[in-house]
């Protein structure tokens, strides 16, 4: 199968270095697009600060998502250890309370042996 020559590609569209998302309306970035023509906008500057507004607010929910994301991650893994500690300390304070209910237990038969 023969391999598409690389100028083929180039040559359906032409691309100018610059921002990234162009015009809202365009589906490519051509020069005609970038300079406001193809979108029919007469400020030529106008597409490029709705794009920026566009990267800004991407940027906003992006940081949010990933904060949020962190947070939860904090709290889910900080839930854990206090959930293990918690059932240690159960353990711990059911094991003090046998041994004090077997001394107490000694205790009474100690005073019950001693009344008799």
């Amino acid at each position: 199968m023969p391999r598409p020559a690389p100028t083929a590609f180039l040559s359906s569209s032409v691309t100018t270095e610059g921002p990234v998302l162009d015009c809202w309306r365009c589906h490519r970035i051509t020069a005609q697009c970038f300079q406001g023509e193809y979108c029919e906008e007469e400020d030529p500057r106008q597409p490029e600060n709705q794009e920026i507004t566009l990267f800004l607010i991407l940027i906003a929910e992006f940081v949010i998502l990933g904060s949020a994301l962190l947070l939860l991650h904090i709290c889910v893994t900080h839930r854990r250890k206090i959930k293990a500690a918690r059932r240690s300390l159960e353990t711990y304070l059911d094991m003090k309370l046998e041994k004090l209910m077997e001394i107490t237990d000694e205790k009474e038969k100690e005073d019950s042996g001693i009344e008799k």
